[in-house]
C-alpha cells in the first residue's frame, strides 16, 4: 500500500494529513511522511508515491490539494 507523500517539510509539516482531488473526481487521502531530493528543491510542488497500475492517465491535467489535518 503506497499511502506516502513527499513534500517540503517546511511548507507542510510531516504527518499532515492531505486530500488530493484530481480532474476526474478521483480523491485520495495521503499523510506527508518525508522530504525526498525532488520535494526539497521544489517546495511548492508534491511527489506522490503510488504503484505503477495507479498512476493516472493522461487525461488527468491538475489536482487540487487540500490539508485537511495539520501536523
Amino acid at each position: 500500500m503506497y499511502a506516502g507523500v513527499a513534500a517540503h517539510l517546511g511548507v507542510i509539516p510531516r504527518g499532515s494529513q492531505i486530500k488530493i482531488t484530481l480532474s476526474t473526481g478521483e480523491v485520495w487521502y495521503r499523510v506527508v511522511n518525508d522530504t525526498g531530493t525532488f520535494a526539497a528543491s521544489n517546495s511548492q510542488q508534491l511527489d506522490v508515491a503510488m504503484p505503477n497500475c495507479d498512476i493516472p492517465s493522461a487525461g488527468v491535467l491538475n489536482a487540487n490539494v487540500q490539508i485537511v489535518q495539520p501536523a
